[in-house]
């Protein structure tokens, strides 16, 4: 099969649409949460020291390993990839809105409720990690044939590049501009990036039933 063939087969677009609505959300996140957490809470931020910010990224990194190799496969074997998939983008925007919401209570001097916050986000949050392996999971289930993995996986990838190259330019300029307007206090980014999140709870509603992912009691997908 060809590229365009591969692309226009039943569910490949959507699926590939999927998958760089997930990817993008993951590297806009990544790009803005360190300037974010190093950004005084008067402009938006936490002001947290290099060292802090070094802290939270590690037990964020490491929760997320736990996530995936603890929590994912017995979730995914009871619902479904997909069924994964849909909770990860419901809990997305709520745990992007909970990083202003912080830095609200910090503006109002309220330490406790702050890194309540912080270790729902770093521990929790990470869970919707877990929508990375879906999205792989799911692009291999769609795929048309065996012998089509490698093209399918390679425009995967080049649309992660595509992604990759604008989006950390892109969100972190969204951060600077909230910052020095003061728009919102400075959360000019979250707010783009909560509705970004919601729109991957819709688009995860889409999913093709073959790249559902749901495992009969013999193991086989259905």
């Amino acid at each position: 099969m060809t590229t365009l063939q591969i692309i226009k087969s039943p569910g490949v677009a959507t699926v590939l649409f999927i998958y760089g609505h997930t990817m993008l959300l993951g590297l806009a996140f990544t790009a803005v949460i360190p300037v974010f957490l190093f950004t005084q809470p008067s402009l938006g931020g936490c002001g947290f020291s290099p060292q802090l910010i070094s802290i939270f990224l590690a037990v964020a990194g490491g929760s997320q390993a736990l996530w995936i190799l603890l929590a994912f496969p017995p979730l995914q074997h009871r619902f479904s990839t997909g069924a994964v998939l849909r909770i990860c983008a419901i809990i997305w925007p709520f745990m992007f809105a909970l990083f202003p919401i912080g830095n609200e209570f910090l503006r109002h001097n309220l330490k406790i409720p702050f890194w309540i916050l912080v270790a729902i986000n770093s521990i929790g949050g990470s869970g919707v990690s877990m929508a990375f392996t879906c999205v792989q999971l799911i692009l291999n289930d769609i795929a048309p044939s065996p012998s089509t993995l490698g093209t399918l996986n390679a425009l995967a990838l080049t649309i992660n590049s595509g992604i990759r190259a604008v989006a950390p330019a892109l969100f972190s300029a969204l951060f600077a501009i909230g910052v020095r307007t003061g728009f919102v206090d400075g959360h000019l980014v979250w707010i783009i990036l909560v509705l970004l999140a919601a729109g991957l709870s819709v688009a995860a509603r889409r999913l093709p039933n073959k790249a559902e992912g749901r495992i009969r009691q013999d193991g086989d997908l259905e």
